[in-house]
């Protein structure tokens, strides 16, 4: 049973990091303010472990 909790998880993850980075499209940051960038930028961050100024430095 833990197993298959285990697989659903890694399933869910998955489709919501793919969900993410599609929602957020370069062309569509540039139309947004300063603030809803930095935010996506934590969250892609913590999906991708990679650091949070490297990461907004890089959808600018």
């Amino acid at each position: 049973m833990d197993e298959q909790i285990g697989a659903d998880r890694r399933k869910w993850e998955s489709r919501f990091r793919e969900s993410v980075k599609n929602n957020f499209t370069t062309s569509t940051l540039k139309e947004e303010d300063i603030f809803m960038v930095s935010f996506f930028a934590w969250i892609k961050s913590k999906l991708d472990n990679t650091p949070l100024y490297d990461t907004t430095l890089h959808l600018l």
